[in-house]
């Protein structure tokens, strides 16, 4: 109720949804008169979307060799948001970077290490996690080669003395993956 000559001030809400993209006539009304005005509804940014890209791990490695893996992390969506990126191995989290935090359209490299063992042959599934995206590769993980010393003598004196000390210098390389005495 107004008294004559009185004004109030109404707030008023209308809560827009996807059909009103575009321009949208709002009018408000009395039983007297009206007023309209066109609002301009635009689509509503995208949510962050932190996807897994650029996965870097090795084919192949020897069990008790590192496993090195990389990939760069992008949020696709507008938003920014901090999300936890987790690598796993056989689906067990091994390590997480916590808080990575991204604005809409920027990226952030990642790098993880696993230490391999025998229990991981013939193969492990690494992989790289955020809440939204997950890429997994399979590296081979083979045996070990046994010790296998190679010699190869360098120098050695080609004439001595008998009762003379033969002297000389040779080379010893273990090509296998084990370490043996």
């Amino acid at each position: 109720t107004l008294d004559g000559g009185e004004t109030q001030d109404v707030d008023f809400t209308y809560e827009t949804d996807d059909d009103d993209i575009g321009e949208l006539e709002v009018e408000i009304s009395t039983g007297d008169d009206s007023a309209s005005d066109t609002v301009t509804v635009e689509e509503p940014d995208d949510p962050a979307d932190f996807q897994v890209e650029d996965f870097d791990a090795p084919e192949t490695v020897v069990a008790g060799d590192e496993v090195d893996v990389s990939a760069t992390i992008n949020n696709v969506g507008d938003l920014t948001d901090t999300q936890d990126v987790e690598f796993l191995v056989n689906d067990t989290v091994e390590d997480t970077a916590e808080g990575v935090d991204l604005d809409g359209g920027d990226a952030q490299e990642v790098e993880f290490t696993y230490e391999t063992d025998g229990d991981d042959v013939p193969d492990i599934d690494v992989a790289i996690s955020t809440d939204d995206d997950t890429v997994t590769e399979t590296v081979a993980v083979e045996e070990p080669e046994e010790a296998f010393f190679d010699v190869t003598i360098d120098e050695i004196d080609d004439v001595v003395t008998a009762g003379d000390e033969i002297t000389g210098e040779a080379v010893v390389e273990n090509t296998g993956d084990e370490e043996e005495t």
